[in-house]
């Protein structure tokens, strides 16, 4: 087995042994990290996430309503305007029923295992 030589054991003990000098030379404080959400747990900040992906989907499901009208306002007597009109106004109410459903659910397995009402 073949030895290391001497300056290469000393260059490795070399810069293993400066950072820890320097490290305890400075006499600098700590920063403090600031925490930049408003949440200070797990949970408060899973109840953001999904309060506002809730509102996004809310508000799409809005647009999709006035999508719907303006199919069945521009079709013209058109039958398949006014049918793909009256679809997408069917699957924009599904959508917030869904979306309200989904909150519903949510808020009742947060106040049954956490006791959390939001």
């Amino acid at each position: 087995m073949k030895r290391l030589p001497l300056r290469t054991i000393l260059l490795v003990l070399l810069l293993i042994a400066i950072p820890m000098v320097s490290s305890a030379a400075s006499t600098a404080p700590t920063p403090i990290l600031q925490n930049p959400l408003s949440c200070p747990d797990l949970l408060c900040l899973f109840l953001q996430v999904i309060r506002i992906f809730l509102s996004a989907l809310a508000v799409f499901a809005t647009f999709m309503f006035m999508y719907g009208g303006f199919h069945l306002i521009s079709s013209g007597g058109n039958p398949e305007k006014v049918q793909k009109g009256k679809d997408t106004l069917a699957w924009a109410a599904l959508g917030l029923v869904t979306i309200l459903g989904s909150w519903v659910v949510i808020q009742v397995i947060l106040q049954t295992t956490t006791g959390v009402t939001t």
